[in-house]
């Protein structure tokens, strides 16, 4: 629950679709029913459902576009939804929410061309950061683990521009120099802080539950069955590697 908006999410595998909805029209029932004792409406219109998972799976199940129900009244199937400035798609993989934040650095970036002459290499490199680079650092930790390989370059791409912009490069000059001279991490490497520095925080302080519940502990590396080591170590909290 957020403000007014309510999402209610549940895991099914393929076989278990009939079941799955069934359950899930329960739960909305039972909420129009609360809502309705409360003097509250739930509006079947500005409602939507999405289903979740990898193509293959998807291409499993039935036809659920119009067994998801409110007060009787079928709701739209979505295959892309905004979530507090997300987009989620159906696959998860942010394609969609990663081509809006391009597309809209890019006509920052070409209205801050305009004043690059009348601006210093520190206060480009801020303005870039502010009013560019914040767009791609919301929520990466969400979706970075998940880019595929020519989502990873495009937001790559957004940085060199910025770059681009930030210094003097000469054309067909390499980026990479530049960054480093300027202590600037690639886009890739920025992902990887913020996630080390979020699950530094979970970890010291088991908050929020949820995400802290999701970590798994192991005190033996299949290298070296027989030692054993002195911390724990983490698994990713949104994937499974195997050791």
């Amino acid at each position: 629950m957020y403000a007014d908006d309510l999402q209610v999410y549940l895991p099914f595998a393929p076989a278990d679709c009939d079941r799955a909805v069934a359950r899930v029209n329960e739960d909305l029932e039972s909420i129009s029913t609360w809502c309705n004792s409360n003097c509250l409406t739930i509006n079947p219109n500005k409602s939507q459902f999405m289903v979740i998972g990898s193509p293959k799976n998807i291409a499993k199940l039935k036809d659920i576009n119009t067994a998801i129900l409110i007060n009787g009244q079928p709701i739209t199937r979505v295959d892309t939804a905004k979530n507090l400035g997300l987009v989620i798609d159906s696959n998860l993989k942010f394609e969609r929410h990663i081509a809006e934040c391009a597309r809209n650095s890019f006509y920052r970036l070409k209205l801050l061309h305009k004043i690059r002459p009348y601006l210093s290499e520190r206060i480009r490199i801020t303005l870039c950061e502010a009013l560019v680079l914040s767009r791609l650092n919301y929520c990466d930790t969400v979706y970075g683990p998940c880019l595929l390989s020519r989502t990873s370059r495009l937001i790559q791409r957004v940085q060199n521009s910025c770059a681009r912009f930030c210094f003097t490069v000469p054309p067909r000059s390499h980026i990479t120099p530049y960054l480093n001279d300027a202590n600037m991490l690639k886009m890739e490497a920025r992902r990887k802080l913020h996630l080390t520095t979020m699950l530094f925080g979970v970890i010291t302080t088991m908050k929020p539950k949820y995400l802290y519940l999701k970590l798994e502990w192991a005190r033996h590396h299949s290298r070296y069955p027989r030692r054993e080591l002195k911390r724990p170590c983490i698994a990713h909290p949104f994937e499974r590697h195997s050791n």
